[in-house]
C-alpha cells in the first residue's frame, strides 16, 4: 500500500471557485528527506519562525512576534522554493471546484 503526505491549502474565489493546492509525496520521502531539510533551512534558521504562511509572512505584527525582518521573509521564501525544487518526487496538485455545482449535491452533509 502506497502511502502519502501532502501540505497545502485552500482558498475560494470571487468568481464562485474553490481552489485547492499543495505538494504531494510518498510517506518516506517526506519524513526522511523533505520535512528535515523544510525544518532546518526554512523553518529553524535564525530567527526561527513556527511555520510558514504567506498570510503570517506578510503580517507586520506577526513577524515582529517573532523577531523576523522583510528581508528575512524574502529569504525564507526563497529558500523555501529551493526545498521544494530539489525535491525530486515532491508533486504539485491542484483542485478547482465550482462551488454552485459542488453545494448542492452534499447541501444536506455536515461537516
Amino acid at each position: 500500500m502506497a502511502v502519502f503526505v501532502a501540505a497545502s491549502d485552500e482558498t475560494n474565489s470571487a468568481n464562485g471557485l474553490y481552489h485547492y493546492a499543495g505538494w504531494l509525496a510518498s510517506e518516506s520521502d517526506w519524513t526522511r528527506f523533505f520535512a528535515p531539510a523544510w525544518q532546518e533551512r526554512v523553518l529553524d534558521r535564525p530567527p526561527q519562525i513556527p511555520y510558514l504562511h504567506m498570510t503570517e509572512m506578510r503580517s507586520r505584527a506577526w513577524r515582529e512576534q517573532w523577531g523576523i525582518t522583510q528581508a528575512d521573509v524574502d529569504e525564507r521564501l526563497d529558500e523555501a522554493a529551493r526545498v521544494i525544487d530539489q525535491m525530486g518526487s515532491l508533486y504539485p496538485f491542484k483542485l478547482t471546484i465550482d462551488t454552485s455545482i459542488f453545494r448542492p449535491l452534499y447541501k444536506r452533509h455536515k461537516i
